[in-house]
């Protein structure tokens, strides 16, 4: 089927569009990668058009819920309210049809007859091949620029200079969606028992999921990362808690953006945990300052909350942008490191509750499958990427623009409102 081998070539594309791009000097030529995703959304939409205006009777095409109009908007609003006034206009126009086809694409695949019903573990058996494809792709154009260098920390700080290198956060943040789904695999595999769409051999492999943390392991410390280290680790904590204290508990998972307010503490445990001789073995970037600082993050969390504790206009629709005096004294930087601070600042407080609305909802349906013991495998994926998301959103723009991160929440939260479309229901117990 032609959706099965975009979802599977999905991210790959995108970073080999990339280095096209780059090569060409023309960051136009990176919409390429959205052709063939762009064509089926099309015509999936047409055909659902259809369907609804001669009232046909059957299953829909594609399925409707809010949460899923919930992400539509979002994307509306934040396309409308930031890119016009962040990028150039035709980085805008980029953003505008990445951004919608990214959407339209990932809603349509998710409801495609390829991965309906009984073939919903199709879907995330390739979109796990996805990220992995993709990893290994981003990967190699780094290696590719170092000589092949596999020296932990050798591919670090490359974006702008390397071709197909978007951001240096890119590769790690999809080694560790590839980790946490090894977590998944490894620990929570047991509680899966008869469901709707069954569980095949190879998705609940322990091989698999050691592989699976491997890879994410060798990769984090080839890019000398910690911030998907310390995500891979607490969302393992997460997803080993049973039951329903453990669903529970994942809703804590969204104040983890919240962190600059609690910055002191976390680093006490931060220092603890990473200045022993492991760490200083795994990390090549172990440097007390850095935990204390957030890696000069700190400065300007705390500017940008003094900044945001005034009331002004912009509060309501955003400044397109974090203002330049407060990124002063750190280089280059174009961002705040926060996915919820970014946010207010691109697009304004209401379009961060619209997101915070859809992060809640979004796991309250996985919890939901999961209490209900309908996909019970892959609201457990969702679940662990969904924390490992969140986790990264504390120092990291995860909310921004075309940063992968942001596409992948975009991806998440969809998958997380159209878990249970399209299964058959239950029938109620005999008497």
């Amino acid at each position: 089927m032609v959706v099965r081998l975009i979802v599977l070539t999905y991210f790959a594309l995108l970073f080999v569009a990339e280095a096209v791009s780059d090569l060409a000097d023309s960051h136009a030529l990176a919409v390429l990668f959205l052709l063939p995703a762009a064509g089926y959304a099309t015509w999936r939409v047409t055909l659902a058009a259809t369907h609804f205006a001669l009232r046909k009777d059957g299953q829909r095409p594609m399925a409707t819920g809010q949460l899923a109009a919930a992400v539509l908007v979002y994307v509306a609003l934040y396309s409308l309210l930031y890119l016009p006034r962040g990028e150039t206009a035709l980085a805008a126009m980029r953003g505008f049809v990445t951004l919608f086809v990214h959407t339209a694409f990932w809603h349509a695949a998710f409801c495609a007859p390829a991965y309906r019903g009984e073939r919903r573990k199709r879907f995330f058996a390739d979109l796990l091949c996805s990220l992995f494809l993709g990893t290994v792709v981003g990967a190699g154009f780094a290696l590719a620029y170092t000589g092949w260098s596999f020296e932990p920390g050798s591919v670090h700080d490359l974006s702008g200079r390397a071709p197909g290198v978007r951001s240096d956060l890119d590769v790690p943040f999809l080694a560790l969606l590839l980790g946490v789904w090894g977590i998944v695999i490894l620990f929570v595999r047991r509680r899966f028992r008869g469901t709707v769409a069954g569980v095949g051999r190879v998705l609940r492999s322990p091989l698999l999921g050691i592989a699976l943390v491997g890879c994410c392991v060798a990769v984090l410390v080839l890019y000398g990362r910690r911030t998907p280290l310390i995500a891979l680790v607490t969302a393992g904590a997460f997803l080993v808690v049973p039951g329903a204290v453990g669903r529970k508990l994942a809703y804590l998972a969204v104040l983890f953006p919240f962190v600059p307010l609690a910055w002191d503490m976390v680093a006490a445990v931060l220092l603890r945990v990473t200045q022993n001789s492991l760490a200083a073995a795994i990390l090549v970037r172990n440097d007390p300052d850095d935990y204390l600082t957030g890696t000069n993050r700190l400065y300007v969390w705390m500017a940008s909350l003094d900044y945001l504790s005034e009331p002004r206009f912009g509060h309501l629709v955003g400044f397109g942008g974090a203002p330049g005096f407060l990124l002063q004294n750190t280089a280059d930087w174009t961002h705040t490191h926060n996915a919820y601070l970014q946010l207010v600042f691109d697009a304004g407080v209401p379009v961060l509750v619209l997101a915070l609305a859809i992060l809640v909802t979004a796991l309250r349906r996985v919890s939901l499958a999961i209490s209900l013991d309908r996909q019970p495998y892959c609201a457990y994926v969702l679940l662990g990427l969904l924390v490992a998301w969140l986790v990264t959103s504390g120092v990291e723009p995860t909310l921004r623009s075309l940063a992968l991160p942001h596409l992948v929440f975009i991806l998440l939260t969809l998958v997380a409102a159209n878990l249970l479309w399209g299964l058959p229901r239950r029938r109620a117990p005999a008497r």
